[in-house]
């Protein structure tokens, strides 16, 4: 019997015409996407509409608080959303952290139709790397109850340098801090395959990440990036950055950085 879906909540910020593009983002583990509002509105201000589902198990979505059967199954949750941005105008793909790890998913799916994939310090490996009772505890969960949703430890305070951030991110009743086992596991298998993976995408793709990042590996993303086979991809290293750069002192620059990335690619269209 074929698995229900779990429905999603979804976040739209529209632009005012003329409308150049659209974006759809997803967001990072133990997040939701209205934490994307201010960066949706500088999008929206260039003419470019924002879709952002909260994923499976956050935010306002249904589903065990990090948990889902697997990585195909919250791809095929977020994957109507794609099918919903308005395929006349250029489409574009953003995934922030262990949703970089779907958006690759969700790209390798949609193919030629994806005119541009963004990963925004993706979880391509960690930053800090696990204690080794944290992985006992993993394996033995992964057999007793894989999809109990187990505390990551994250500290707010590596999200970003601004400390207003890691206060608004403890106060914010919409965020947790649950993995369950088998989703990390299957990080970890994805984690191992991402070398075959980075050539197959047959898109421009623009990767950020800050070198200062604990809680995501700088050295995976820019592995990854020297994978990356079109001509139009690029890799922004930040000097200093934290994990949230999109919310951290300087996002300005990351926004006119991705801006004249997006605005070229559309001449280029």
């Amino acid at each position: 019997m074929a698995s229900t879906l779990p429905r999603l909540h979804v976040h739209r910020w529209p632009a005012a015409p003329p409308v150049t593009a659209s974006l759809l983002l997803i967001h990072g583990l133990g997040e939701h996407a209205g934490r994307y509002g201010h960066f949706a509105q500088r999008l929206n201000a260039a003419g470019i509409v924002v879709l952002a589902p909260d994923l499976p198990g956050h935010g306002r979505s249904s589903g065990a608080r990090g948990d889902a059967e697997g990585f195909a199954t919250m791809v095929d949750a977020i994957e109507p959303f794609w099918r919903e941005v308005d395929e006349r105008k250029p489409r574009f793909l953003l995934g922030h952290s262990f949703g970089g790890l779907l958006a690759v998913q969700l790209a390798l799916r949609r193919g030629a139709e994806v005119n541009g994939l963004v990963l925004s310090s993706p979880f391509f490996g960690f930053g800090t790397p696990p204690k080794p009772w944290q992985r006992v505890l993993s394996r033995w969960m992964l057999k007793l109850a894989p999809g109990l949703g187990l505390p990551t430890g994250l500290d707010p305070n590596a999200l970003a340098r601004d400390p207003q951030v890691a206060i608004d991110y403890r106060a914010d009743a919409l965020v947790h801090d649950r993995l369950s086992a088998r989703l990390l596991a299957e990080a970890q298998i994805t984690h191992r395959l991402l070398p075959a993976l980075s050539p197959r995408l047959s898109m421009p793709t623009l990767i950020w990440h800050g070198d200062a990042d604990r809680l995501t590996s700088f050295g995976a993303s820019a592995a990854f990036a020297r994978g990356l086979t079109h001509a139009k991809s690029a890799f922004i290293a930040v000097s200093g950055g934290y994990h949230e750069l999109l919310n951290d002192h300087g996002h300005q620059r990351i926004e006119d950085q991705l801006l004249e990335w997006l605005a070229g690619l559309m001449r280029a269209s």
